[in-house]
């Protein structure tokens, strides 16, 4: 009983300065505040022109654009949005937003507008939106200029999943049921793709990812592309480069097993490296696991044998895999999937100096004047990675599969389907196969520097030790 007393007696450790703030919380407004801890609902986390997606890229004319936008005055939009490209040219969320203007101004009113809805990962991974975000503007644009899809100007709704399968899913829901979306292009990550593909397939609606190189993908279902190679096609040429080029033997492996894509790429490159007589190191080296050590993990790999090693991670998680970059200190030769392909990388600079990846594509460092890779670098001011090169590749595939059909979705599919179908793209032509895969051959790449600059180069080719054989 005394116990009973003495506890419920007992003065709280708060001081009533804690007290104080909570009831000013409650009494002044407390509902107001809480709404900056909700999370984004799906009306957030899409827009037309409407919403500020990028929150790091603003300006006072692209915010008076969104404002004029979302009042229907896209006259006004229009200019404010031009003056916001002239300070800031390689805002693709501004450029879209302009050709969405000028589409609707067009066609006389939104509802009319035919869409193309397009996913990326803004609040996970905002370099990687962006790199996708600028493939996507690119089409539209030059779509634009040659007179639109049979007449027709053609809109990017984009949408923001953070590379979130849940997320992913509620897009998908949301997209199929707007007659005026006629495909949609993503996601990012595998993840949310494998999770938002049954949801287009059975409402008839194409999807066509940039960069989900799962295995599990392919063949999934009627109306779903890809314009990545899938993860098979990579890393036969990767384990190519490792034995027959660089002469490495036994490779040990860090990925991610959290990642769909790391796992699909690790099991396909395991197979692939012991085909061709290479011997895979017993070290379990996983890169999400929370007792992940890169300077234990680097020491047990050399001390294993292994003269090379594979890192790998989900792409919103890449300071893991550079940690290891940093414990190699140049002991090891490093290899890496696509993932790893990113100007962050580049960053890390002597660290991950000689890292080879295998890439669908590559910038040249001598652009062909005219080609993709020109254009790009015209119209946003720099070089532009393989994540640009293949939502350009999507987004071109839609727009020519909508010229070449009736422009709508059932025909979309039929015209993507058809073997005689083949866009002209930024690695060149853009065709799939039954499984609705890409068809086409991976490249090197490999971290140089030149110029006093960390670049993607392009190491000695298979080719070249073919002959010296």
């Amino acid at each position: 009983m005394a116990q009973s007393t003495k506890s419920s007696t007992r003065k709280s450790s708060f001081p009533p300065i804690v007290y104080f703030a909570v009831a000013l919380f409650i009494a002044y407004g407390g509902h107001q505040l809480w709404k900056y801890f909700q999370p984004l609902s799906l009306a957030d986390r899409s827009s037309l022109g409407e919403k500020l997606l990028i929150k790091t890229v603003d300006s006072q004319d692209k915010s008076e654009g969104i404002k004029n936008f979302a009042k229907g005055d896209y006259t006004q939009a229009i200019s404010h949005f031009q003056a916001s490209l002239r300070k800031q040219p390689n805002d693709p969320e501004t450029k879209i937003y302009l050709t969405n203007s000028l589409a609707i101004e067009k066609v006389g009113d939104i509802k009319k507008l035919k869409k193309i809805a397009v996913v990326v990962p803004i609040g996970s991974n905002l370099n990687v939106a962006q790199e996708l975000l600028r493939g996507f503007a690119q089409v539209q644009e030059e779509t634009a200029r040659q007179g639109g899809i049979k007449g027709s100007p053609i809109a990017i709704e984009i949408y923001n999943d953070e590379n979130k399968a849940e997320l992913a899913k509620q897009i998908a829901s949301k997209t199929t049921s707007d007659p005026q979306v006629l495909a949609v292009i993503g996601s990012n990550a595998s993840d949310p793709s494998l999770a938002a593909a049954p949801i287009y397939q059975q409402a008839g609606l194409v999807m066509v990812s940039p960069s989900s190189m799962t295995r599990d993908l392919s063949g999934i279902g009627s109306y779903i592309f890809r314009t990545v190679p899938s993860s098979k096609a990579l890393a036969t040429t990767l384990a190519q480069q490792i034995i027959q080029v660089d002469r490495k033997h036994k490779l040990a492996i860090c990925s991610d097993s959290s990642a769909v894509d790391n796992v699909s790429f690790k099991d396909d490159l395991m197979t692939e490296f012991a085909r061709m007589g290479g011997e895979v190191a017993s070290i379990t080296c996983d890169i999400s696991a929370t007792d992940f050590n890169p300077t234990i993990i680097i020491d047990k790999v050399i001390n294993s044998g292994a003269d090379a090693l594979f890192i790998s991670s989900h792409i919103d998680r890449l300071p893991q895999a550079f940690q290891l970059a940093q414990a190699n200190r140049g002991r090891l030769t490093l290899f890496s999937s696509p993932t790893l392909n990113t100007f962050q990388t580049l960053q890390q600079g002597n660290a991950i100096a000689g890292l080879t990846l295998v890439t669908p594509w590559q910038n040249p460092l001598n652009v062909p004047s005219g080609s993709f890779a020109d254009r790009a670098r015209q119209l946003w001011g720099g070089q532009v990675s393989w994540r640009t090169a293949m939502s350009f590749d999507a987004a071109v595939a839609i727009v020519t599969g909508l010229q070449q059909s009736d422009g709508t979705r059932q025909g979309l599919q039929e015209a993507l389907h058809n073997p005689q179908f083949n866009a002209n793209g930024a690695s060149g032509m853009v065709k799939f196969l039954p499984t609705g895969d890409r068809e086409l051959p991976p490249t090197i790449t490999q971290v140089q520097q030149r110029n006093g600059k960390w670049v993607f180069g392009i190491p000695l080719s298979l080719k070249t030790v073919e002959i010296k054989k």
